[in-house]
C-alpha cells in the first residue's frame, strides 16, 4: 500500500473567494439588517444567516395600513403591567406614609394629603 503524496495541495482558489466575506451578520431583525446595510454601503462582501422564515414585503403584514382604532386590545395593557404599577403605586404610598407619620401622629392629614408637606397619602 502505497502512501499519498501530501506535498502537492489541492486548493480551490475560485471557489474560497467566491465563499469568502468580509462580514458575517447572524440574523435579519431591525439591527441585522441595519448592519448588513451600513456594511454593504461601505463596500464590504456581507453574508447574511437568516433562521426564520422568508417575509415578503405587504403580503406577511396584513395590519400594516390597518388604523390604530380598528384595534381590538389599543391602548389596553397587560394584567402584568398593571400588576406592577400597581405594586409601584403601594410602594409610593408605604414611602410617603412613612415620611409623614410624624405629621399624621400630630393630625396633619386632610382628605388623603398630608397638611404639612403636601403628599398625598392614599
Amino acid at each position: 500500500m502505497t502512501m499519498p503524496d501530501t506535498t502537492q495541495v489541492n486548493t480551490n482558489t475560485k471557489g474560497v473567494a467566491e465563499r469568502s466575506y468580509d462580514a458575517i451578520v447572524i440574523g435579519s431583525g431591525i439591527s441585522g439588517g441595519w448592519a448588513a446595510k451600513e456594511l454593504c454601503e461601505k463596500g464590504m462582501k456581507t453574508l447574511v444567516l437568516e433562521r426564520g422564515r422568508n417575509i415578503e414585503h405587504i403580503k406577511d403584514y396584513p395590519t400594516m395600513n390597518t388604523p390604530i382604532w380598528e384595534f381590538r386590545h389599543r391602548g389596553q395593557i397587560t394584567r402584568k403591567q398593571l400588576e406592577e404599577k400597581e405594586l409601584e403605586i403601594e410602594n409610593e404610598l408605604d414611602v410617603a406614609q412613612e415620611k409623614c407619620k410624624p405629621h399624621i401622629d400630630d393630625g396633619g392629614m386632610f382628605e388623603g394629603s398630608c397638611t404639612k408637606c403636601g403628599k398625598l397619602l392614599g
